[in-house]
């Protein structure tokens, strides 16, 4: 079957419209897993610092604080390398 000028324009420009709508589909879903994921981020690190001044004013609490326990603190760790 031969279809006219104005078919193969119909279907052409359905073509562009829903290469349209994909591409804001995919930029809208982009941006929000950015969003998602930075703010996970900033949880994490929120955290780890909280955690991090508690568990130096529990040093210092017990006296344990000292210039040694600062030097073995700023040792690199082979099991949890981000913590550092």
């Amino acid at each position: 079957m031969i279809m006219t000028p104005h078919q193969v324009a119909a279907v052409a420009a359905l073509g562009g419209l829903a290469t349209a709508i994909g591409l804001i589909a995919f930029i809208a879903f982009a941006l929000g897993l950015h969003a998602i994921l930075s703010r996970l981020v900033d949880a994490c690190d929120a955290y780890r610092t909280r955690r991090a001044h508690q568990r130096d004013q529990q040093r210092r609490g017990l006296g344990v604080f000292t210039d040694a326990q600062r030097a073995i603190d700023s040792l690199p760790t082979t099991d949890h390398p981000q913590d550092r």
